[in-house]
């Protein structure tokens, strides 16, 4: 087969560099031949070892298609599996020289809307596409009625496996009530959720006077948050840790109580997912992915987001009782082995691109 990327290396918390390394991952460990090409990927990238034949564009649009088109042998009686619907297009050529099957994975927001002209002519050649949520198939289908046809198939990204906290990265326990949200503070990550748990957060207190909410993440909107929080009268109980390594992630999931990130428009919610495996009950918005996984009821609550009363009262509810956040986290933990684990996501995507059933 013949994987066609935009970029693998390089780091890339819950974007689209993430992604790319886990299907690449995945079709490595299933034992399945092919190479892979990048449009951004430099030369000495580590991950060509385990992709012979493979090309790295380094940023040269001309180098990628050339590249693409002479690995096109690759996805001869196969699959060319193309990592973004933009580059589409070049997974269409190579269809028509290869007689190839044409996937495509979609991320999120980027086909949530009317594709490009490139994209939809690319799309049209499409036999399956791929998404992390049915969500994000879904709006895809509606925003590109031309294209709604195409088979489609959802595949949960898993969580990810931080390392854990070796000691060095103490916060209080759990015995101190913490809420805790995870996302940059800049672009679409300003709709997390922030902003409505810092407005709430006066009455919040009136009932659990020690109440906390950390706020994780770096970016230029941090400025912002920060003064909302003064203005609230909470900045003694908001902390902003800035970016934080895997390891003091782990140490702050492991001290909070409940992780709350009612966000508007979430593609999947991989961190729904990493609160889940490390026991934590979770807020949700009941519009976007996050309610795909998290369940209503048992593993979290859903709310809508420009509802501060609904919000309010599923944080009054999860702190107020440590019996509900201890069942949930429990049935999180579960729903994540089953659903969201690195292996139920490997096993997938060795199905679908070895065209067995997946369901």
């Amino acid at each position: 087969m013949l994987m066609i990327v935009s970029v693998i290396s390089g780091s890339g918390f819950g974007g689209i560099q993430m992604v790319n390394r886990l299907l690449g991952d995945a079709i490595h460990q299933a034992g399945i031949p092919g190479t892979v090409v990048s449009l951004h990927d430099p030369l000495d990238a580590e991950w060509r070892e385990d992709w012979p034949d493979s090309i790295c564009a380094r940023g040269s649009k001309l180098r990628f298609v050339c590249g693409a088109l002479s690995r096109s042998r690759h996805a001869r009686r196969s699959v060319v599996l193309v990592s973004h619907v933009s580059l589409a297009p070049v997974g269409r050529l190579i269809k028509q020289i290869s007689g190839a099957q044409l996937y495509v994975f979609l991320h999120g927001v980027e086909s949530w809307r009317p594709l490009s002209a490139s994209a939809r002519w690319g799309m049209r050649a499409c036999d399956l596409a791929i998404s992390n949520s049915q969500l994000t198939l879904e709006k895809f289908r509606e925003a590109n009625l031309s294209l709604a046809a195409i088979r489609g198939e959802v595949v949960y990204l898993p969580a990810r496996r931080l390392a854990h906290s070796n000691g060095n990265h103490t916060y209080p326990p759990r015995s101190a009530l913490r809420a805790l949200i995870v996302g940059r503070l800049w672009g679409r990550g300003m709709v997390k959720g922030q902003r409505q748990l810092i407005e709430v957060w006066p009455e919040v207190r009136k009932d659990f006077p020690s109440a906390e909410l950390c706020v994780v993440g770096a970016g230029g909107g941090r400025q912002e948050f920060e003064e909302l929080a003064r203005e609230r009268g909470v900045e003694d109980a908001i902390t902003f840790t800035g970016e934080v390594t895997d390891e003091e992630l782990d140490a702050l999931y492991a001290s909070s109580n409940v992780y709350a990130m009612p966000s508007q428009g979430e593609g999947f919610g991989l961190v729904f997912a990493e609160a889940m495996s490390r026991g934590l009950a979770c807020i949700a918005s009941r519009f976007d992915a996050g309610s795909e996984v998290v369940v209503d009821g048992e593993t979290g609550i859903h709310v809508n987001p420009d509802d501060p009363q609904e919000l309010l009262k599923a944080l009054k509810t999860l702190f107020g009782d440590a019996d509900l956040r201890r069942r949930m986290g429990e049935a999180g933990r579960q729903r994540v082995e089953e659903m969201f684990s690195l292996e139920a996501f490997n096993k997938r995507v060795e199905r679908i691109l070895r065209g067995e059933k997946t369901d």
